[in-house]
């Protein structure tokens, strides 16, 4: 556990230097089908209330950091 909190340390300092937005919000993954060779795919859903950023972020790449609520099942 200490290593995975160093390592995300690291990155998280080098992604301080860059220029970012960031958006937090409580969403859910969720099933999204299969892709053309049978593979899952998931997809997580942006809440109605970030219409306006989610414009913005779409097709651009963005790091995604997932934490489980306490009250995560």
């Amino acid at each position: 556990m200490a290593e995975k909190l160093i390592s995300f340390s690291a990155t998280y300092s080098i992604l301080e230097q860059i220029s970012m937005e960031q958006v937090v919000f409580r969403g859910v993954i969720s099933s999204a089908g299969s892709d053309k060779y049978g593979e899952r795919r998931y997809a997580i859903y942006i809440p109605k209330g970030l219409k306006d950023k989610a414009l913005r972020l779409a097709g651009k790449e963005v790091i995604v950091i997932v934490i489980l609520p306490d009250d995560a099942e």
